[in-house]
């Protein structure tokens, strides 16, 4: 089972480790993660802070479902570990120096479902929702990889959220562009243009003001998913029937990493206005 599994490797993991890694502490933690928490194992040495790779046991677990014997499954996850050191190394100094200003966006994420995720996190509050921040590195396949700015990054760096959120809001429509996907003319898509985190587009300059001047109506905006915002006209929705849509898709369609929220938002036309619906 997976607590056996958990708990054998706990106390055996250091053994499959070499010679020099026999005084480093082993601590199982639940890891905050958006909308979740996974379990890992956190190897390191007591007198040292650097950046550690952690051993999540449910990966480890699968990978014992699959065939692989108790044995390989610790070889496999001790090489792992090794070789991770090294890069978190690398990838420690490259991302030190890779964060700046310039590429600091925003995420808006489920306040309920990421207490422990938020908590040493630079944040602030919108609505129901959280707005974190995260700074994004872009590869040389067009896409980009991301990591969440945390308080001592920020303190490391000299920010108060508020800078944070100025860089953000000035960011993320440049780095991160709007896309609006006309579906039906009974709802449109409102993403960016990575198809990641694209829910945050809603508090992009004029973007719900240009989709309320389309319909000429008040706007419903649906969180279909971290991802993205559904855009539909209030007039001809019913906001009761939509909110009982989102939380039965939220339930039986989306992964729980995916889910953003189970209330649906009203933009006023008149006054440019977001509330909760």
């Amino acid at each position: 089972k997976y607590s056996e599994f958990r708990d054998r490797a706990f106390v055996e993991i250091i053994k499959y480790l070499p010679e020099e890694y026999s005084g480093y502490t082993v601590k199982l933690e639940s890891i905050p993660k958006v909308n979740h928490t996974k379990e890992c194992l956190h190897i390191r040495p007591d007198d040292q802070t650097s950046v550690v790779p952690n051993l999540y046991v449910d990966d480890m677990y699968n990978m014992y479902m699959k065939g692989n014997s108790f044995e390989e499954t610790m070889r496999m996850a001790a090489e792992y570990y090794v070789a991770g050191l090294e890069m978190g190394k690398q990838f420690s100094m490259e991302m030190n120096q890779a964060i700046h200003e310039k590429n600091i966006v925003f995420q808006l994420v489920n306040t309920n479902r990421n207490i422990g995720m938020i908590k040493d996190k630079p944040h602030r509050s919108w609505l129901n929702l959280t707005i974190i921040y995260r700074a994004v590195i872009s590869c040389p396949d067009n896409g980009f990889y991301s990591a969440v700015i945390t308080e001592e990054i920020a303190r490391d760096h000299g920010w108060t959220e508020d800078e944070l959120y100025e860089f953000a809001v000035k960011n993320t429509p440049e780095l991160m562009p709007l896309s609006v996907l006309e579906v039906t003319e009974a709802f449109n898509i409102m993403t960016n243009e990575h198809k990641t985190m694209g829910a945050g587009v809603v508090l992009y300059e004029k973007a719900l003001a240009e989709q309320a001047e389309e319909y000429d109506d008040d706007l419903y905006l649906i969180p279909s998913s971290i991802h993205e915002m559904l855009v539909l006209p209030a007039c001809s929705n019913e906001r009761d029937e939509l909110v009982s849509i989102l939380r039965d898709c939220n339930r039986k369609v989306l992964d729980v990493h995916d889910i953003l929220s189970d209330s649906i938002y009203l933009y006023k036309k008149k006054t440019g206005m977001i509330s909760i619906a």
